[in-house]
């Protein structure tokens, strides 16, 4: 039974637009030129077997969760990782979803300053060169980031939000359509050979571009560590598994056919990591006007600026976690016990009920008159400094590394591969083997391993 909706509660429309929004980003605009690199006899099973395998490990987490912890209790991914494996599996499961998403926050600064840098309009001629642009534009979002950060306390704070950005983002999507729908003019890339990276003329693509392509489509299924936090704040949550199941072959569908259409209609001549950046500079080559080209990098830049706080919401929730009782105090006790009790779920009851309780707060001496210095350091070493540390993380990364390709890839491959691809069959199989669920035999057993084993062994490779 769902608990009665309350103003922190997601409708059914509210949780499939952030389930959208939570995975239609820039990872989606580098896929034309990740489409480019592959042949369709390798580019179809890929791309298939990593949407199959991501979205049923999603699946998979959230059933587990529902199961583990019902309503009204709140599930989460580290949560997962401690009832699979103890605080280990809790400590390796809030990295793994840290740097996840620092991986995904630190594209998003380097895809805002990269659009943005190279809409000719905005910008005066004393600044020409585009690594100058570049960082102007970062410098300039980073304030507007963080504040969108810190004023996050819930899903449900970002629902206009939200919704704003994904009518920009379906309308982005519409207006790159028409561009590429327009071609190229006449005799425009004739100098190629019109194959891409991966065609056949060549005979076939290399190992390292097959696995580099995969790290970009498995960075474009970003939203795995949203899913849990959605389902969590949807009411009725009986409704997630229809829902998810709606939303994640919408997302899939959108990926395909987007991306095959614009790497079809541009002859598979993408170069770049990103469709709006080859479009730029391919701007003389189109048949389209230069004003839809500058549009669209305006659109996509307000789009992932403001769900930027989306995308950080799972570190949020666990820097919350470690701001709480339970992230050092008495649930810590409890959970450290956890590890030596077995496999009983009576016993991590017990532990629980008899944990002992937080001790009060001291009463102050005297009143101490606030000042700048005092709130300062309240800031910093609270949740709000944590948070803020991490945003500027990601912040001077991307200052670093400005290649939207490079950095896609580097995400999917060592972030996206463990929090979406090893860590879920892991903490299926023992979750499940716990509860008698991993014993015995027949053909949905079999299934089920299979695809665990497929899912892992695919998560070791790209990494």
């Amino acid at each position: 039974m769902s608990p009665a909706p309350t103003a922190r509660s997601l409708a059914p429309p509210l949780a499939l637009c952030h389930l959208l929004k939570s995975n239609i980003g820039p990872g989606m605009l580098s896929l034309p030129h990740t489409f480019s690199l592959l042949p369709n006899g390798v580019l179809v099973p890929v791309f298939l077997a990593i949407f199959l395998l991501t979205s049923l490990n999603s699946a998979l987490l959230a059933a587990l969760a529902a199961q583990a912890f019902p309503p009204p209790e709140t599930a989460t991914y580290t949560k997962l990782g401690e009832r699979a494996f103890g605080r280990g599996g809790r400590r390796l499961v809030q990295v793994s979803v840290i740097l996840q998403q620092l991986s995904v926050c630190t594209v998003y600064f380097t895809f805002i300053a990269t659009n943005l840098s190279m809409v000719d309009p905005l910008w005066p001629p004393s600044v020409a060169s585009s690594a100058a642009r570049s960082k102007i534009v970062m410098v300039l979002s980073y304030p507007l980031i963080m504040a969108g950060v810190l004023l996050t306390r819930h899903l449900t704070t970002l629902n206009v939000i939200n919704s704003v950005a994904t009518a920009m983002l379906f309308v982005s999507i519409a207006v790159i359509l028409y561009i590429t729908t327009c071609g190229l003019k006449e005799g425009a890339g004739d100098d190629d050979d019109g194959d891409g990276g991966g065609g056949s003329g060549g005979g076939g693509p290399s190992f390292v571009t097959v696995v580099t392509a995969s790290c970009a489509i498995l960075y474009s299924f970003e939203g795995i560590c949203l899913v849990l936090p959605i389902q969590n704040a949807l009411s009725p949550r009986g409704l997630f598994p229809p829902l998810y199941a709606a939303g994640i072959s919408a997302v899939a569908a959108t990926y395909f056919l987007f991306s095959y259409s614009t790497s079809a209609a541009l002859r598979d001549h993408v170069t770049s990591g990103s469709i709006t950046a080859y479009l730029t500079e391919a701007a003389d080559q189109l048949v389209a006007p230069s004003w839809a080209i500058n549009v669209v990098n305006i659109l996509l830049t307000i789009m992932v600026l403001i769900t930027y706080p989306l995308m950080f919401f799972p570190v949020i929730e666990i820097v919350d976690e470690w701001a709480s009782p339970g992230g050092g105090g008495a649930g810590g006790q409890a959970a450290g016990a956890y590890e030596t009790l077995g496999d009983s779920e009576d016993d991590w009851d017990a532990v629980v009920k008899d944990a002992p309780p937080s001790p009060p707060p001291p009463t102050p001496a005297a009143a101490v008159p606030a000042t700048l210095s005092t709130a300062a350091s309240s800031f910093f070493l609270g949740p709000n400094g944590q948070k803020w540390a991490l945003v500027t993380g990601t912040f001077l990364i991307a200052l670093l590394v400005s290649d939207t390709a490079a950095m896609i890839s580097l995400a999917g491959s060592l972030a996206g591969s463990l929090s979406a691809l090893i860590l879920p069959p892991l903490i299926a199989a023992k979750m499940m083997a716990k509860e008698g669920g991993g014993q015995g035999g027949g053909v949905r057993a079999a299934l089920r391993r299979t695809m665990l084993y497929a899912s892992l062994g695919l998560g070791l490779v790209m990494m």
